[in-house]
């Protein structure tokens, strides 16, 4: 690995960097489902509906934990190891599923539910390998990495 950019904490001490900015994560759902189902207003609605699980790598993401224990005993509709599918499962009208707030677009047909019950905001940090560290194209690509980011902080934080 010469150059990534990890949500949450790095978790492995050959790799180093820096917090660059911060993802926010929602709870969203079809608005084809919500119409079917109605919308969860309360965090004890959650028990009426179906979800997507998370598993193997992925099953350990904050926003994948978080979702188990709020939806703990509610209908899983799928149980998936890939963010994409799980999306396009969701976009289909599967159920529930906690996503970065920036893969959801306006022309998507997704609604973010309980907005005030799931609103998480994990850490985004931008990594090398320790004896990358000091590479010149490396630190170029990193500068330039920062710099994107930076820019993109509103659709990151899901403001636009």
């Amino acid at each position: 690995i010469y150059v990534a950019l990890r949500v949450g904490t790095p978790g492995c001490d050959e790799l180093i960097g820096r917090r660059v900015n911060a993802v926010r994560t929602g709870l969203y759902a079809a608005r084809a489902y919500i119409e079917r189902m109605g919308e969860p207003k309360r965090l004890d609605d959650l028990k009426h509906h179906a979800f997507i699980e998370s598993t193997g790598r992925i099953a350990n993401l904050q926003q994948a934990k978080r979702l188990r224990e709020m939806a703990s005993g509610a209908r899983i509709s799928l149980r998936s190891d890939n963010i994409v599918a799980q999306f396009a499962a969701a976009r289909a009208g599967l159920g529930l599923l906690a996503v970065p707030s920036y893969m959801v677009s306006e022309e998507d047909a997704m609604q973010r539910v309980l907005r005030d019950d799931f609103d998480m905001r994990l850490d985004l940090w931008l990594l090398t390998h320790r004896d990358f560290r000091h590479t010149p194209r490396i630190r170029t690509v990193m500068d330039f990495i920062k710099q994107e980011v930076e820019n993109d902080s509103a659709g990151l934080l899901g403001e636009i």
